[in-house]
């Protein structure tokens, strides 16, 4: 299950990122997966954290790089290419970096 942690702030996310979050939830089912940080927290100067375009989940007690290698792969299908997804060994780092010059 995915939940918003007690000092995540999700207010100010832009729709891309809200509805990121919707469509992986189903994906942590089985686990205790908790949402820490959203426009909040402590980044690098140029994050994508501060314009509201990514979030970061983390799993309660340990995950084996399997685990979160495997959820990677799941997050990315599930996602569209204007989207980054990040392992960084403790939790999952989400962006949404819109690619520029696309053509559909």
């Amino acid at each position: 299950m995915l939940r918003i942690g007690s000092s995540c702030r999700i207010g100010g996310l832009r729709p891309e990122a809200v509805l990121a979050i919707a469509l992986i939830a189903p994906l942590f089912d089985g686990l205790d997966a908790v949402l820490t940080h959203a426009i909040d927290g402590r980044h690098r100067r140029a994050s994508l954290h501060y314009t509201g375009n990514a979030f970061d989940i983390d799993l309660t007690g340990d995950v084996s790089g399997d685990v979160g290698t495997s959820l990677v792969m799941k997050i990315v299908k599930v996602l569209d290419q204007d989207f980054d997804v990040i392992w960084e060994n403790d939790h999952w780092h989400i962006e949404y970096q819109p690619k520029q010059g696309m053509n559909i």
